[in-house]
């Protein structure tokens, strides 16, 4: 693994994020992939908590546009993140809490999925949301909290 880690970490592109001085390299990327977390954990939160019985005045097809922005963020944070992970490769390809939060981004977007299935259904304007979408609702708040916390936690571990 280390001759891939260090091949990702000498890359012209990599050299010049982590290297450069100018402030449209580490400073802007990180950034953006602030940006990016603010974007796709803000709307996701706004889309949960209304599944987990808040804002009740809020009518689900308020939310739904909320997805476009959500999955913006997230290919903001997909560039980013992979900017940010060659420029370090060397050092956050070996920290198990990086990988902790990839996995958790995983079940995080697996489980937005059926969230978003259920939102645009017509059941979803009834008053009653089944238990199984509350739990997975619950489930994905707690995820994408995990990632947003591994997240930080991998920029003091390396």
């Amino acid at each position: 693994m280390e001759p891939l880690l260090t091949w990702l970490q000498d890359l012209p592109l990599s050299m010049w994020v982590a290297q450069s001085e100018s402030i449209w390299a580490y400073p802007f990327v990180l950034f953006v992939h602030t940006l990016g977390v603010a974007l796709t954990g803000g709307c996701a939160a706004v889309i949960l908590v209304r599944i987990l019985g808040f804002a009740r005045s809020l009518p689900f097809r308020a939310v739904r546009p909320l997805f476009p922005c959500l999955w913006m963020g997230f290919v903001l944070n997909a560039i980013s993140g992979t900017l940010l992970f060659i420029a370090a490769a060397t050092s956050i390809g070996y920290v198990p809490v990086f990988y902790a939060k990839l996995g958790l981004l995983l079940f995080a977007i697996l489980t937005l999925l059926p969230v978003r299935r259920f939102i645009d259904t017509d059941r979803a304007a009834e008053r009653d949301i089944p238990v199984r979408v509350k739990a997975l609702a619950a489930s994905s708040l707690l995820l994408w909290a995990g990632v947003v916390t591994a997240g930080r936690l991998t920029a003091y571990m390396r």
